[in-house]
């Protein structure tokens, strides 16, 4: 979704930030009223029932596909010569270091989002509990979405980054 957004951002000329605040908001208000329905749903001293929040999820899915459908996106060809280019970044040693610590980063994200919720579970936390903290967790990107275009406009390397450091902005 993340690129026909960006083609349609593209196409439109708009703000990549906005469009993502929506999916985010998304996030905010559709999470915990999952959690909410699997409580809701669930009898007291039986297994939790999670076929509520899957009815959501397959609805709201079939809602997207349907308006995806319909949007008229163009797709864009490949970059030239992408390999060449990619080689020429991997070279030089702040490009380097800047995706090992990126692939670190993510790695820790990842293991920290999907045994989270395990976690959660196994200490018995209500399923609204469970569904509210990614809404919490979202609700701190969605400032910095709608203002992007600021932040992304700004120029940094004349406002906080030594002379001598320079180059690496141009």
């Amino acid at each position: 979704m993340d690129v026909t957004s960006m083609s349609l951002v593209k196409q439109h000329d708009s703000d990549f930030g906005r469009e993502r605040f929506f999916s985010i908001s998304g996030i905010l208000v559709v999470s915990p009223i999952a959690g909410y329905l699997v409580d809701a749903t669930t009898t007291d001293n039986a297994e939790k029932n999670y076929l509520a929040a899957f009815y959501l999820f397959m609805a709201t899915v079939l809602v997207i596909l349907v308006i995806v459908y319909k949007l008229e996106v163009r797709i864009n060809s490949p970059g030239k010569k992408m390999w060449k280019k990619t080689m020429f970044l991997m070279k030089n040693p702040d490009v380097l270091s800047f995706v090992l610590v990126i692939f670190i980063l993510g790695t820790a994200f990842c293991f920290t989002k999907n045994f989270m919720f395990w976690y959660l579970e196994g200490m018995n936390s209500p399923s609204f509990l469970i569904g509210l903290i990614p809404a919490v967790s979202a609700l701190y990107g969605l400032p910095f979405l709608v203002t992007s275009r600021w932040w992304v406009n700004k120029n940094w390397c004349h406002s906080y980054i030594p002379t001598g450091f320079a180059r690496i902005c141009y």
